[in-house]
């Protein structure tokens, strides 16, 4: 059986509530999959807004970078569980539940039998789902391609685009500009304006 010096003492040591725990996890999990979406949007931008033969030979055959995503995330945390209350007024009072974690620095310095401890299972779930990838671009690099090229390519992306003037009938002019930048991401229903 446990036996503790002063039960403050162990909340004190490691103790959280039970809400701050799941509500650290949850962030924890959110964290992650940021970075994952930040390393795939690193990788559609380099993909899309380089010109060399590489990139340009993916593209040409519908190559795309894969996103991932943390569909679910399960958690099982053994906790010894204290209950703390205090009265705010002299009619009401509040109650909070404190968990802490079992591990071995607890099991040695209070002596804690893990056999005590509760169980706490809970899922991280996204909701709702993330869009689709396919429902955004990158913007590639057009500055320096002739206007027949720059079209050419958007075509092959799937990307709209308009003439910041009567453009069409000159395809050897060279692009100077462009909005949005290269590198930029769009929804698929907004158009990139070309500028000669």
């Amino acid at each position: 059986m446990a036996t503790f010096r002063k039960r403050s003492q162990l909340q004190n040591n490691s103790a959280a509530s039970v809400g701050d725990l799941i509500s650290e996890i949850g962030r924890g999990v959110a964290q992650a999959q940021q970075q994952i979406d930040a390393a795939t949007l690193e990788s559609f931008k380099a993909m899309y807004s380089e010109g060399d033969d590489y990139a340009r030979e993916l593209r040409s055959i519908g190559y795309q970078p894969t996103w991932y995503h943390i569909p679910e995330a399960s958690a099982e945390v053994n906790l010894s569980l204290s209950m703390s209350a205090s009265t705010s007024t002299s009619t009401t009072s509040k109650s909070q539940l404190f968990g802490t974690t079992v591990d071995a620095t607890t099991q040695n310095q209070f002596n804690f039998s893990s056999e005590l401890s509760s169980k706490l299972s809970f899922k991280v779930v996204p909701v709702p789902p993330p869009i689709s990838p396919d429902q955004v671009a990158v913007v590639p690099q057009l500055e320096g391609l002739t206007l027949a090229n720059a079209a050419e390519l958007l075509a092959e992306l799937g990307i709209e685009f308009d003439y910041a003037n009567d453009l069409e009938k000159d395809s050897e002019l060279e692009v100077k500009e462009q909005a949005p930048k290269p590198g930029s991401m769009i929804s698929r229903d907004e158009k990139v304006v070309i500028i000669a």
